[in-house]
């Protein structure tokens, strides 16, 4: 636990706490060379938190927080990346089951696009399995939606079981070949995870269209071969369940310069 004013390395002014998870807390500071709001990530343990470092640092993709160091400070692995601001999926949906709009669902599905949009990337470009698809991993803000949180992503030339890999992530979102020793997860994995998030907004937030619903269940099926191969064929059906006022909607790839438009 560090304290409001306190100064990490010689660089980050601890402001608060914002986040706390099984292993690390979070927190805002400033950072006097960057001059300006940095994410503080902070564990225990130095080896998850170094590698989430290293996947997060290769990465060049839109969706994804920069990140800036890696250190170890008074015993503790420390992490610094880009702070987003704004607020997590968990808080939209709260939002929305109180507000007057709740039958229009257009905000909630331009989130899950977002998300799918990021996941293609991660997959095709990246060969990365993030594997933590949650409402509190995902952020909503000025700058766009941002996964955040890459705790339990793997590269997918480690994604063959062993004893199961159902440790990565959360068990809510955690799909078959998660749990079977011997089985390989890949893109289709993730599906699965945008499946089990599509179906938890879905309830939480009453949406009763019939196609939603159903793009959720193929993605959410157990078996492989039947499940969406790509998170970019859920963007696109996604897509057409909803009216962006007649603009051409798209997202760009950093470093490919790809473009999803629909």
């Amino acid at each position: 636990m560090f304290k409001t004013g306190e100064i990490i390395n010689d660089r980050y002014i601890i402001r608060k706490k914002i986040g706390k998870g099984g292993m690390s807390e979070v927190y805002l500071a400033y950072d006097t060379v960057k001059k300006g709001r940095s994410a503080l990530k902070c564990s225990g343990s130095s080896m998850p938190l170094a590698k989430e470092y290293h996947i997060m640092k290769s990465l060049n993709c839109n969706g994804v927080p920069e990140v800036f160091e890696f250190f170890v400070y008074k015993g503790a692995a420390f992490m610094s990346l880009e702070y987003i601001e704004g607020v997590t999926l968990e808080e939209v949906i709260e939002n929305w089951q109180s507000s007057e709009k709740i039958s229009d669902y257009t905000e909630l599905a331009h989130i899950i696009i977002n998300i799918c949009i990021t996941a293609y990337y991660l997959n095709r470009d990246e060969n990365i399995l993030y594997l933590d698809y949650k409402p509190s991993n995902i952020i909503a803000g000025v700058k766009g939606v941002f996964l955040i949180d890459f705790g339990a992503a793997i590269d997918m030339k480690d994604a063959y079981s062993r004893d199961g890999i159902a440790f990565y992530g959360t068990e809510r979102y955690t799909a078959p070949e998660q749990k079977d020793a011997g089985r390989t997860a890949d893109a289709r994995t993730d599906v699965f995870q945008i499946g089990a998030l599509m179906e938890y907004v879905i309830k939480k937030c009453g949406v009763k269209d019939k196609a939603l619903k159903a793009i959720a269940k193929r993605c959410r099926n157990k078996r492989l071969s039947v499940r969406f191969s790509s998170a970019k064929e859920v963007a696109s059906l996604l897509a057409g369940c909803i009216k962006y006022n007649g603009q051409v909607y798209g997202k760009e790839c950093k470093k490919c310069g790809d473009v999803v438009q629909y």
